[in-house]
């Protein structure tokens, strides 16, 4: 019963990876997306933050590791889709991405496909909320008192219980 759950959380972990969507940001300066349902590859996701990265493949059911085309490990990236279904925002549940550096620090936050209102996502972006927890540790990121945003609070505030609750399952499972 044990090795049946493992391996449905490493099928679900590659889904997440395979699936995920981007809704909020591209490369550089975190313009807001129109079409939330676009959907990119894991790959493509990271080399928003790794130019050279050739590869993104599952350690576990929640770190799955960054390579680069000589196999240097280059970081990880880290989904909270597994876990974070229940918290919702201001329209439904706001899956993430923590892409981390090779020390385990955030280097970018990238929202998942989401029901999010683009104008509340925007006021985020605007404000540099996505951008609270670039350079923080996983255990800084679980602990982390980032303030909402006013005008879009429900789904500022979905955020941060993501990032909170996806560095404490990380930092388990390390």
């Amino acid at each position: 019963m044990k090795l049946r759950g493992r391996i449905l959380g490493h099928v679900l972990g590659l889904m997440a990876l395979l699936t995920w969507g981007v809704s909020n940001v591209s490369a550089q300066n975190h313009e807001v997306k129109t079409q939330q349902s676009e959907t990119n590859s894991a790959l493509e996701l990271v080399k928003t933050v790794f130019n050279d990265a050739t590869s993104v493949t599952a350690g576990n059911t929640l770190w799955h590791v960054i390579k680069n085309a000589k196999g240097t490990t280059l970081g990880y990236a880290l989904s909270s889709r597994p876990f974070t279904k229940d918290i919702i925002g201001y329209r439904g549940p706001t899956p993430l991405v923590l892409i981390l550096d090779n020390k385990k620090h955030i280097k970018k936050l990238c929202l998942l496909e989401n029901n999010e209102s683009p104008g509340f996502i925007s006021k985020l972006s605007s404000h540099g909320f996505l951008d609270s927890w670039n350079g923080k540790s996983l255990k800084e990121a679980a602990s982390s008192e980032v303030d909402a945003v006013s005008g879009a609070t429900l789904s500022s505030t979905a955020i941060k219980k993501n990032v909170s609750i996806l560095a404490s399952q990380a930092l388990k499972t390390k």
